[in-house]
C-alpha cells in the first residue's frame, strides 16, 4: 500500500516552487496538499501569493481573506494583502491593510516601506517623504530604502536630495542597478558632467538594458558628443532592429542634429524588415507629426491602415492629420467609420468638429471627454475657444477673471542676470527645434532646468519661484468646477522648466501646455523692435490656425527683459516670429502638490 504524500513535504515543495519562480508547478502543488488537510492559514497565504504571481487576482484575494479571517494578527499575510491590494489599484484598501500589519507587528519595516512607496506612487509625496524618515534609524543600511528615499525626492523636485540618497545607496550596495541608474538620470536631469560615466556603470551592471541606454545617449549629447550618442543607440539596434523607443530617440536626435532628410531612415530600414510590425508604423505618424509633416503622416497612415484593416488607430491617425491640412471630406468620412470610441478619438474628432463649425457636437464631445478626465487641459482649452466664439459668458469664468493671466518684474541683480544669460546660452547645443514641440526655427533644453547644478542659474530660479508664488496667492477665490482654480488652496510645484531661444524667423505654434496648471514666458534676452512694432510678441489666447477660427488673442504681450507672464495652462498661446535677433526666455509650468 502505498503511503499518503506527507503535507509538510508538500508544502515545502511548494514554496521551493514559488521562491524558484515556478508558479504553475507551486500551485499544482497546493492543490495536491488541499486535498489531504483541512484549510490553514499558512496554505492559503501560499496559495494567495501563488495566485498573484500568476496574475489571478480575484481568486488570491479570497485566499488572502480566507486566511486573515484564520490568522487576523498574522502582520506578514496582511502585509502581502496589501501588496495585492495595490497593484490592483485599491489604492485606500491597500493603505488601511498596511496600517493593520503594522499594527500588528510594529517591526515590519518592509510593511512600512511598502507603505511609503504607495504613498509615493499615488501622489502623496509629503506624506511618503514623513513615513520615510522615521524609518531611517532603522533601514538607513538598506539599499532599497534609500532608493525609495532618492525616488521620493525626485518626485518632490528636490534632484539634489534625490542624488546625494543615490549615493547612500550605493554605500549600502555598490552593485545596486536602480541606485546606479537613478544617480545617472539625476546626474543628467542636473547638468552634470560626469552623467555619462555614471551611465555607462549603470550599463555595465545591467547590460543592454534600454532605458539606460538611452539615459546615456542623452547625456552623450547633452555633453556634445552627437555622433558617440548616435553610435550607442545604433550598436543596441543591432542587437534589436525593432526596438521602437530607440529608433524615435535616433530619429530625433538626427533630426536635431541637422539631419532633416534622413532623420527617419532607420524607422524606413527597420518597417521593410518588419511589414507585419503595426507599432513602427505608428511610432513613424507619431514623429511626422510632431514635426507637422501631416502629408506624410496621412500617406503613413493611409499605407497602414491598408496593411493592417483590423487596426482602426491608422484610421484616426489619417483623420487627425487629414483635418490638419484642411482635407475636411477626407477627414469627415474617416471619422464617420471610426472604430474607436475613447476620450482621445472625442478629443481629436472635436477639433474636427470646430473645423466644420458644428459646435454643438464639438461640445457633447467635449463634455464626455472632462466627464471622464475632468482635468483635461486640451477638453477645457477647446471648450474655451467654442464659448468664446458662440459668446458664452462662461468663457469669462475659464479665463477672463482678473487675476488669471499676469505680468510681473523678476527681482534679480543686473549681473546675476547676465551670468544666468551666459549658462543658458551654454545648454543651447541642438541645431533644430525638437520634435513635438512649439519651437520652429530655434533650440529647446532638455531636463528640468530649475534642478540644474550651475550656481549661475540659482538665483534666477528663486526670483521667478517667489514671483510664482505672490502670482498663485492673487488667484481668484477657490472654485471646485474650474479646472486651475480647483487647486487654489494647495500648494504648487514646478512640474517642468526648459529654456528656449529663437534667432531670425524663430517662433512658437499655438499650443496648450497638457500638463500643467500655469504655463508661463520668463523673458531673458529680447530683439531690439523699432518703436510701435510688437515684435516677437506673445499671443495668449489666439487659436491654432488649423482650428479655423477668427479668434484675436485674449492679450498680446510685448517681450521686455526681466518680465514674467503666467496664464492658465487651458490658454492656446504662441509667439509671432522673431525678424531678427535673439530672444531667449526660460519656461516652466506650474502644477499642485497632491493633496
Amino acid at each position: 500500500m502505498i503511503a499518503p504524500p506527507d503535507p509538510n513535504q508538500l508544502f515545502a515543495q511548494a514554496e521551493h516552487y514559488f521562491r524558484a519562480g515556478d508558479a504553475q508547478a507551486a500551485g499544482q502543488t497546493l492543490d495536491q496538499l488541499a486535498r489531504l488537510i483541512p484549510p490553514h492559514p499558512a496554505v492559503l497565504h501560499l496559495s494567495a501569493l501563488v495566485a498573484k504571481q500568476l496574475g489571478e487576482h480575484i481568486k488570491a484575494m479570497t485566499a488572502f481573506q480566507a486566511a486573515r479571517k484564520m490568522a487576523p494578527g498574522e502582520a506578514q499575510i496582511g502585509g502581502n494583502y496589501a501588496n495585492l491590494l495595490a497593484d490592483m489599484g485599491r489604492f485606500d484598501e491597500a493603505l488601511l491593510e498596511f496600517e493593520q500589519a503594522i499594527a500588528n507587528d510594529p517591526g515590519f519595516d518592509q510593511a512600512a516601506l511598502n507603505r511609503a512607496l504607495l504613498l509615493d506612487a499615488i501622489g502623496r509625496h509629503v506624506d511618503a517623504a514623513e513615513a520615510l524618515a522615521q524609518l531611517e534609524p532603522r533601514m538607513g543600511n538598506s539599499a532599497p530604502y534609500w532608493n525609495a528615499r532618492a525616488a521620493n525626492a525626485r518626485h518632490l523636485r528636490l534632484f539634489a536630495n534625490a542624488g546625494a540618497a543615490y549615493g547612500q545607496a550605493l554605500v549600502c550596495d555598490q552593485a545596486s542597478s536602480k541606485a546606479l541608474h537613478g544617480l545617472a538620470r539625476v546626474k543628467l536631469e542636473r547638468g552634470e558632467s560626469d552623467a555619462a560615466l555614471w551611465f555607462g556603470k549603470a550599463l555595465d551592471a545591467s547590460p543592454g538594458d534600454p532605458a539606460i541606454t538611452i539615459g546615456l545617449a542623452r547625456a552623450l549629447q547633452a555633453d556634445g558628443q552627437g555622433v558617440q550618442a548616435v553610435r550607442a543607440i545604433e550598436q543596441r539596434l543591432g542587437r534589436d532592429p525593432q526596438w521602437i523607443e530607440g529608433l524615435t530617440i535616433l530619429a530625433e536626435m538626427r533630426w536635431e542634429n541637422g539631419d532633416g532628410a534622413g532623420f527617419d531612415r532607420d524607422f524606413r530600414k527597420a518597417m521593410a524588415q518588419a511589414p507585419d510590425n503595426a507599432a513602427l508604423r505608428h511610432a513613424l505618424i507619431d514623429l511626422q507629426t510632431g514635426l507637422d509633416q501631416h502629408a506624410s503622416a496621412v500617406e503613413t497612415a493611409r499605407e497602414a491602415a491598408a496593411a493592417f484593416p483590423h487596426n482602426p488607430a491608422f484610421a484616426l491617425a489619417e483623420a487627425v492629420n487629414a483635418g490638419v491640412l484642411g482635407d475636411m471630406a477626407r477627414a469627415e468620412a474617416l471619422y464617420a467609420k471610426l472604430e474607436i470610441d475613447t476620450p482621445d478619438s472625442w478629443l481629436h474628432e472635436a477639433r474636427h468638429r470646430i473645423r466644420r463649425g458644428e459646435m454643438d457636437r464639438a461640445q457633447a464631445l467635449l463634455t464626455a471627454v472632462l466627464e471622464r478626465r475632468p482635468g483635461d487641459v486640451g477638453a477645457w482649452a477647446l471648450l474655451g475657444l467654442i464659448w468664446r466664439a458662440e459668446a458664452d459668458e462662461r468663457h469669462v469664468w475659464l479665463h477672463g477673471q482678473p487675476g488669471l493671466i499676469g505680468t510681473r518684474t523678476i527681482l534679480i541683480d543686473p549681473d546675476a542676470v547676465a551670468a544666468a544669460t551666459t549658462s543658458l546660452r551654454d545648454l543651447h547645443r541642438s541645431r533644430a527645434h525638437p520634435i513635438g514641440q512649439s519651437v520652429r526655427g530655434g533650440t529647446q533644453t532638455r531636463g528640468m532646468l530649475f534642478a540644474h547644478h550651475d550656481p549661475r542659474l540659482a538665483p534666477l530660479t528663486a526670483a521667478i519661484s517667489k514671483a510664482v508664488e505672490a502670482h498663485w496667492q492673487a488667484l481668484p477665490a477657490f472654485d471646485a468646477a474650474h479646472p486651475l482654480l480647483r487647486h487654489r488652496d494647495q500648494s504648487w510645484h514646478f512640474s517642468g522648466s526648459w529654456s528656449v531661444r529663437l534667432l531670425g524667423g524663430g517662433f512658437h505654434t499655438h499650443h496648450i501646455h497638457p500638463n500643467g496648471l500655469l504655463s508661463s514666458a520668463c523673458y531673458i534676452v529680447v530683439p531690439e523692435t523699432p518703436p510701435g512694432d510688437v515684435g516677437p510678441a506673445l499671443e495668449i489666447g489666439r487659436p491654432p490656425a488649423d482650428l479655423l477660427l477668427d479668434l484675436a488673442p485674449l492679450e498680446t504681450i510685448q517681450p521686455s527683459p526681466g518680465t514674467l507672464v503666467l496664464f492658465p495652462s487651458t490658454l492656446f498661446h504662441g509667439t509671432r516670429p522673431v525678424r531678427s535677433g535673439e530672444r531667449l526666455t526660460v519656461a516652466f509650468d506650474v502644477a499642485a502638490v497632491p493633496l
